[in-house]
């Protein structure tokens, strides 16, 4: 058994780390005590800690692949939990991580932003900009991405789920007459001037 410098606690040995210089071959403080001050630590240095942590994961990307693959493989319910949390907690940045993946796969180059994304829903008043709806909105390519197209500012439209199936990945000629395809353009063009205005103001 071993007091804890710290916290004053008598716990036994596999509390502490091993430590060559400490007394007993142990640290002074045990590993929930050492825990706390490194995750205090970690907030007071945020922006260090996670360029320091960028970097490892750049210079070995193919360990850190491997782990996580492995960690996900044998912790799966723990892993879907993670990833429901995280949903539900930024759902606007799962869609932006979905939406880059699928125009990587293309080859097409994309940097819509959880920003822009909500910059578009407010912009469009949270509707569907054919059907006028409110439930069920996604952010669509009004240009669709398998014909190369970006979801940019000046191509991102709001739909309900129903109106973007209906539309799928057709050009908005082959689906919508002229006269509203030309509306839309012109909302567009307006979206990327306020877009444009918002962020010199910024």
């Amino acid at each position: 058994m071993k007091v804890c410098a710290s916290c004053k606690i008598e716990k036994p040995l596999s509390a502490f780390y091993k430590n060559a210089k400490g007394k007993g071959g142990r640290h002074s403080r045990c590993k929930v005590c050492v825990g706390k001050t490194r995750h205090a630590w970690r907030i007071t240095n945020l922006t260090r800690v996670k360029a320091v942590d960028a970097c490892y994961r750049k210079e070995h990307a193919e360990q850190v692949r491997a782990t996580v693959t492995y960690w996900r493989k044998t912790h799966p319910e723990e892993c879907s939990a993670i990833s429901k949390r995280y949903y539900e907690r930024h759902p606007e940045r799962v869609r932006v991580n979905a939406w880059r993946r699928r125009a990587r796969k293309r080859a097409v180059s994309e940097d819509f932003t959880v920003e822009m994304a909500q910059f578009v829903r407010e912009y469009g008043g949270h509707q569907c900009a054919v059907c006028g709806k409110s439930e069920k909105l996604c952010i669509d390519h009004w240009l669709p991405l398998s014909a190369g197209y970006a979801l940019t500012m000046a191509n991102a439209v709001l739909l309900c789920g129903l109106c973007n199936r209906r539309k799928s990945a057709k050009l908005p000629d082959t689906v919508y007459k002229r006269k509203f395809v030309k509306t839309v353009e012109r909302q567009l063009r307006k979206q990327v001037q306020q877009w444009a205005a918002m962020v010199r103001v910024a």
